[in-house]
């Protein structure tokens, strides 16, 4: 009975998105934005009228990779960000789920 159940956890372990573990000086609030080739952590602030405060940090060193105001592009204005909606970080902007960007206000 045992082993039906574990290979039903593994498949489903396998099949989910494999979040690395957050580096040290990446805050516990940051949302991983990647899936297991790359992406990022990505902490957001709370939205102004111009924008979100966005810090990108890296997902081996926890280095900052990018931070400043950040705007949705051609995606859902939003009051707030959840894990699912990051698709990934492709080095300038991070990609999110519904087909929207979030990229740097003045780049």
């Amino acid at each position: 009975m045992r082993v039906p159940i574990i290979a039903g956890a593994l498949v489903l372990m396998a099949c989910g998105p494999q979040i690395p573990n957050k580096p040290a000086g990446v805050p516990e609030g940051a949302f991983w934005a990647g899936d297991s080739k790359g992406g990022a952590f990505v902490a957001i602030g709370v939205p102004d009228h111009e924008g979100w405060q966005v810090k990108i940090y890296d997902r081996h060193s926890g280095a900052v990779l990018a931070q400043g105001l950040f705007v949705i592009r051609r995606g859902a204005a939003r009051p707030s960000f959840h894990q699912e909606d990051f698709a990934g970080w492709d080095g300038r902007a991070v990609r999110l789920t519904d087909g929207g960007v979030l990229e740097p206000k003045n780049p």
